[in-house]
Formats: C-alpha cells, sequence, structure tokens
C-alpha cells in the first residue's frame, strides 16, 4: 500500500497498521520496527498495533517525540461494540475470515488444522451449538476445541474494541466514507 501511495496508484493515508504474534506476547521484531519506520515517512503519528489472541493483549506502538525511540503505550478498554465474522475463504489448513465492525472490515488469516477450520467454520455460520459437539467425532476433543476458539474469538473481539479506542484517541477519521 505504502508503495501505491508514492507511485500515485492510489490515494490516501496511512495511519497505522496491525499484526498478531498468537502466544507469543506484545512486541516489536526488528522486521516490525523496520516497518514502522517506513510507515512513518508519510506520517509522524503513525501507530504500530500488535494482537496476541491467544494471551488476550495488545499493545500499540509509537514513536516517542522526545527519545525518538518506538515505545508501548495502552489505551483504556472500551464498551464492547457490535461485530459480525464470515469466513470468505477456505483452503489447505487456511481460513480466512472477515471481521466487520460498523464501517471497519479487518482480514484475519488463521493457519490452522482441518478439524478446527470446520469448528470455526461451524461456529462463524452457527450450524452448531455446544450442546450437538458431543455428536461429532470426539465429544471431549471438539467441547475444548469450541471452547478454546470461543475464548479466541472473544480476545480478538477485546482487541477490536480496544483498537476502535484508540482509534478515537489518535482522532482519525472514518474515510471509508470519502
Amino acid at each position: 500500500v505504502a508503495d501505491d501511495i508514492v507511485k500515485g496508484r492510489i490515494r490516501g493515508r496511512i495511519v497505522g497498521w496491525y499484526h498478531s504474534h498468537p502466544g507469543l506476547g506484545v512486541f516489536m521484531s526488528v522486521d516490525d520496527l523496520k516497518t514502522h519506520q517506513t510507515l512513518q515517512q508519510f506520517d509522524p503519528n503513525i501507530v504500530s498495533i500488535v494482537v496476541d489472541p491467544i494471551l488476550n493483549q495488545i499493545g500499540y506502538f509509537k514513536q516517542n517525540p522526545l527519545t525518538r525511540n518506538v515505545e508501548l503505550f495502552r489505551p483504556q478498554i472500551i464498551s464492547r461494540m457490535p461485530l459480525r465474522a464470515e469466513i470468505l475463504e477456505k483452503s489447505s489448513g487456511m481460513v480466512t475470515v472477515a471481521i466487520i465492525l460498523s464501517s471497519i472490515l479487518i482480514i484475519i488469516s488463521l493457519l490452522l488444522g482441518s478439524l478446527i477450520l470446520t469448528v470455526i467454520s461451524l461456529l462463524l455460520s452457527k450450524t452448531v451449538k455446544v450442546a450437538e459437539s458431543r455428536k461429532l467425532i470426539n465429544g471431549k476433543v471438539v467441547s475444548w476445541l469450541i471452547s478454546s476458539i470461543n475464548r479466541l474469538i472473544l480476545n480478538i473481539d477485546k482487541s477490536i474494541d480496544r483498537l476502535m479506542e484508540k482509534m478515537k484517541d489518535l482522532n482519525m477519521e472514518d474515510y471509508s466514507t470519502s
């Protein structure tokens, strides 16, 4: 996207970027710092967001104007917002999920085993209920998977809530209507 903006192929403003470190915690790797510094050329107030949906952590990184270091800061948690999720594509262990939150669309690709893919598909399409899970393969395994996936979805939901609050804090405009 940054290349396309520089070359004039698309118009817009980059205000930040996000990615996840599932199960690894919230930190900025060397590559993350390089990406952040590249995007800072477009806006000195660029925000990098790192989400760990498994550990229920979210970190917002921004350059400190005094030290010039990229530092972690955490906003307050906000109330829950309406969320809708749909599976866009499934193929050989990869699922792409669209999370629609008011006018914001977030695409998440998850690399998963086929059983977990099936459970996520059923959960998101609301065709499986926890009570029915015992009818599938091994009831205990599937119940555990459903419970784990529900926690993961809840953690992603909470992370999106925090992202929305951060966007409000930064007075980011809604560019989807322009």
